[in-house]
């Protein structure tokens, strides 16, 4: 949604502000402006329309309370600590294999499709965007 639309006279000075649901963040202003709220002087008729993104975050939370969690191409894995994390490409090449420890976050190389197992557990897929 965006806040602070309406119709002004030539030279007011206007604030929009872009407010991105659950899951979205606010990416840019049609006019190319990044900045969120946007405040800008009125010169003519102006029309601007906020453009907003799906985050790049999946979880996919297991029966036993682990979760996988991926977001800006960040692998966590919570609830798993000790056991061993083996990630593959679509191909089925390894990509990495590590032992799960607290905190611990793995950067995947490019955005793609990577399967994720822990333990001796069926692997999970996981979609990865930047």
């Amino acid at each position: 949604s965006v806040s602070g639309s309406g119709t002004f006279d030539a030279g007011t000075e206007v604030t929009l502000a872009a407010t991105p649901n659950p899951g979205y963040r606010f990416l840019r202003w049609s006019n190319g402006a990044t900045n969120n709220p946007y405040t800008f002087s009125l010169t003519c008729d102006t029309a601007l329309t906020a453009y907003f993104e799906a985050e790049s975050t999946e979880c996919i939370q297991e029966a036993d309370g682990t979760a996988i969690l991926c977001r800006d191409g960040q692998l966590s894995i919570l609830g798993a600590e000790g056991e061993t994390v083996a990630v593959f490409d679509i191909a089925g090449r390894l990509i990495l294999s590590d032992t799960i420890r607290e905190g611990r976050a793995y950067a995947l190389p490019e955005s793609g499709v990577y399967l994720v197992r822990l333990g001796h557990r069926a692997a999970q897929k996981v979609v990865v965007t930047r």
